[in-house]
């Protein structure tokens, strides 16, 4: 069902219609004015049976008209990508909603957009149990876990028993049963979130650490214990939760972009479509923090590649004259970016996933806050001032908030990565053992 509200500007008095996709959950939104470019915001709220929640908007208000015209004309949505504001003619108040857009494409496409909501919903029942658990493993509180779980007081615990083999039953004895039930608790909740490539790229993932590939591993297994050793999976786990926490946190404007990104893409690289403007600098700030996790996390894959590759995990795939050690090669970087272009060779064996991820431009630009919406092109416009020099890079909005999706995605692989090397330090050289079941991985 749509519907039609009519607003006006409380700037310069211009009518819009909000044509809203009506939808299962409410839709915040924000825009600016074509004619002043004054940011509007709101959120178009469904029927509450409490009645305390109702629409509101911000430096616009609502009219009533009789001829049901307006300006210009807005769609509205929380689950499709909406089409770019424009004139409100004849011609464009007869399109498509949302909805038959989205239908004419296919059952697939609408099953991919319940199924992308679905999936959030599933997160948001469990978000807190979830986080919860991840700071007791981080905090070291064992025998609280221990106890928790093994009351049954969260029913996060007990819907992954329901995912696993019957014979499944963990006494929860040590460290690595407790890391192996969070990180599959994790998985539950975020992976079916991902965009297909890497979601299978992380179901996949084991198979780089099992016993068929033992000769591997043995390369491996220095660099795994220097890992280890220095604590780097610990710090790389509580980065990569508070990015989790903050991704998801901007996440229901993203729904769409994330229904669209396999089999759709090309939608999201036309120019023609939007979504709500609401978290701009939330966006560039989480890329900032994500590249900088990405950058440093890439290391691991770097020393993988050393060990598969070249047979040992600091043996480069350059020579260096002044330093030698894969510690001191990889911190002789000044630039977080140069260290990744160079060392991680497109021929690796695990380089492919990670390659083109990430844009040191925009970066650059957004480390020195140099970032704005050009409201008539729908561009955010990066300008990088770095040492004196002025470039300016220009990115649609929708293409930059893929780009988020995407480096979010290779993240969660990167962590994917680092929780199976942190699994074989605890079991080679903690001596831990799990009373997982062996298909548990």
């Amino acid at each position: 069902m749509v519907a039609n509200i009519y607003i006006k500007c409380s700037v310069c008095s211009s009518t819009i219609r909000l044509r809203i996709q009506m939808g299962y959950r409410d839709i915040p939104f924000m825009f600016y004015c074509p004619d002043c470019q004054t940011i509007i915001k709101g959120e178009i709220v469904l029927e509450s049976k409490s009645g305390h929640k109702k629409t509101w908007f911000e430096n616009a208000i609502e009219y009533s008209t009789k001829a049901n015209t307006a300006k210009y004309v807005q769609e509205l949505s929380s689950e499709f990508l909406q089409k770019k504001i424009s004139l409100d003619d004849k011609d464009i108040g007869m399109m498509l909603t949302p909805f038959m857009r989205n239908a004419m494409q296919g059952e697939e496409k609408i099953h991919k957009i319940m199924d992308v909501q679905r999936f959030y919903n599933f997160y948001s029942n469990y978000r807190n149990e979830l986080e919860t658990i991840q700071e007791l493993y981080l905090n070291k509180k064992y025998d609280i876990l221990k106890i928790k779980v093994r009351n049954k007081d969260w029913k996060l615990i007990e819907r992954l028993k329901t995912t696993l083999p019957n014979e499944w039953e963990p006494l929860f004895d040590n460290q690595l049963d407790f890391l192996m039930v969070v990180h599959q608790s994790r998985n539950m909740l975020i992976t079916n979130l991902l965009n297909l490539t890497n979601r299978q790229n992380v179901f996949d993932a084991p198979k780089m650490f099992t016993d068929n590939i033992i000769p591997i591993i043995e390369k491996m297994l220095p660099l795994i214990k220097y890992y280890g050793d220095a604590d780097k999976f610990v710090h790389f786990n509580k980065r990569m939760n508070e990015i989790t926490s903050d991704y998801m946190e901007i996440l229901p404007v993203l729904l769409p972009v994330i229904s669209s990104m396999d089999e759709y893409r090309e939608e999201l690289l036309s120019k023609e479509y939007i979504i709500s403007y609401g978290p701009l600098y939330e966006l560039t700030n989480l890329y900032q923090k994500m590249y900088e996790l990405f950058c440093d996390g890439i290391d691991l894959v770097i020393g993988m590649n050393n060990a598969f590759n070249r047979g040992n995990y600091e043996k480069f795939c350059k020579s260096f004259s002044k330093v030698s050690g894969y510690r001191d090669t990889i911190n002789s970087y000044s630039s977080k970016y140069l260290k990744y272009s160079e060392l991680l060779m497109i021929f690796d064996k695990f380089s492919p996933p990670f390659l083109g991820v990430i844009h040191n431009k925009i970066r650059n630009a957004e480390g020195h806050f140099n970032r704005h919406v050009q409201p008539d092109t729908n561009e955010i416009v990066f300008k990088d001032l770095h040492k004196g020099n002025s470039t300016e890079i220009r990115i649609d909005y929708l293409e930059f908030a893929t780009s988020v999706v995407d480096l979010f995605s290779a993240l969660d692989l990167l962590f994917e990565y680092h929780y199976q090397s942190e699994k074989m330090y605890l079991q080679m050289y903690k001596g831990l053992h799990t009373n997982y079941s062996p298909h548990h991985k």
